[in-house]
């Protein structure tokens, strides 16, 4: 908790449905053991990468038609999409899906949480101070001295930290990544409250000032 200056929001676009496609998790590849030629999830799930899931096939056409909608600027449509991508989490996590199994869901959600930490550990280890760190979001203090000084910051991990995992996953994995780090925004000020009667920061409870065209304008969540 506190208040900063030049606060950093890098932000994981479309985390859930780049994880689905990295690391192939569908009803069709999911193994119960471990095999040859399979990608281990941190909840000791099991996909195997001899064949292409379903849904991370489906992924490819939906976002080759967003790419379409966005070259027309057509917000609704792309907005429409990435929602229909998202859901896929909530169906495979789902008792009501006809093809639901727990560790579906669980391992897209560890990998999530893995990702965060591993990217917050890169992020100290180049000598920055995370404060807050979301669902798909890291929150660092830039210790810049302006505005302009901290977007240069942001987007320079930006292309660090795509490029780590551009490496990382197929080393590990022998996967193409599709996971995309996003420079988001600075506030220029932040505060994050107390949890009541404690001392640590209060999860989404926040307020931050942003510079937007030159206009000032106060954030909160």
């Amino acid at each position: 908790p506190g208040i900063y200056n030049h606060v950093i929001i890098l932000d994981f676009k479309s985390l859930y449905p780049t994880i689905i496609k990295t690391f192939n998790i569908d009803p069709i590849t999911y193994r119960e053991k471990k095999e040859k030629n399979v990608i281990e999830a941190p909840n000791k799930a099991f996909f195997t990468t001899e064949i292409e899931g379903v849904v991370p096939s489906l992924f490819d056409n939906i976002w080759k038609e967003r790419e379409i909608y966005k070259k027309k600027k057509d917000k609704t449509a792309i907005f429409a999409l990435k929602t229909l991508m998202a859901s896929f989490w909530g169906a495979m996590a789902s008792p009501a899906y006809r093809m639901y199994n727990q560790n579906l869901g669980n391992a897209i959600t560890s990998f999530a949480r893995y990702l965060i930490q591993k990217t917050e550990k890169i992020i100290q280890e180049k000598g920055h101070e995370v404060i807050y760190g979301d669902t798909d979001s890291i929150f660092l203090v830039s210790k810049a001295n302006s505005l302009e000084q901290a977007k240069e910051l942001g987007k320079k991990l930006e292309k660090e930290i795509n490029d780590f995992y551009d490496k990382y996953i197929k080393e590990k994995y022998n996967r193409e990544s599709k996971l995309h780090l996003e420079y988001e925004k600075t506030y220029i000020k932040f505060l994050m409250p107390k949890v009541r009667g404690q001392e640590k920061g209060a999860k989404k409870r926040y307020a931050g000032l942003l510079n937007i065209d030159g206009k000032e304008k106060i954030d909160f969540v």
